[in-house]
């Protein structure tokens, strides 16, 4: 839903994406780009080893798989160009969109990585708090006041 890979009549009131047959990305490239945002996620240091099914936000889960896929139909776009002109024609074609998905793409990077960098610091705090400890959390003024 998020990338609006629909073809025409695959929404309600018979709207779509007018140059898809069918959906662009199919379900073993959709695994594949969550597969690989989850890995990518775990690099950033402190290493860490989430699957999809404990991953700590899904926000940042639909940018990693989002820019894996607009990266992967950026290569797809540019090794499929092809410029021809005959005479006065000027060419066009449906491969011609590799700096818009790279743009894209990007784009998602950049969010992915400032939110990633921001929970992994969370995250390594919140664990570094949850195992510090004091002497004084068990002393209340409460108990032992004036």
């Amino acid at each position: 839903m998020f990338l609006r890979d629909y073809a025409l009549g695959h929404l309600p009131g018979g709207q779509g994406n007018i140059l898809l047959d069918t959906i662009q990305f199919t379900v073993d490239e959709l695994n594949f780009a969550l597969k690989m945002a989850i890995s990518a996620f775990n690099v950033v240091t402190p290493i860490s080893t989430f699957k999809a099914e404990n991953f700590p936000n899904e926000y940042l889960l639909l940018l990693g798989v989002c820019r894996f896929l607009m990266m992967s139909e950026s290569f797809h776009q540019l090794r499929n160009q092809v410029a021809a002109q005959d005479g006065d024609i000027a060419p066009s074609g449906i491969y011609e969109k590799t700096q818009a998905y790279l743009a894209l793409a990007q784009a998602l990077q950049a969010e992915y990585q400032e939110l990633a960098r921001a929970l992994k610091n969370q995250l390594n705090m919140e664990s570094a708090y949850g195992f510090l400890g004091s002497g004084y959390k068990n002393v209340s003024r409460h108990r032992y006041g004036p």
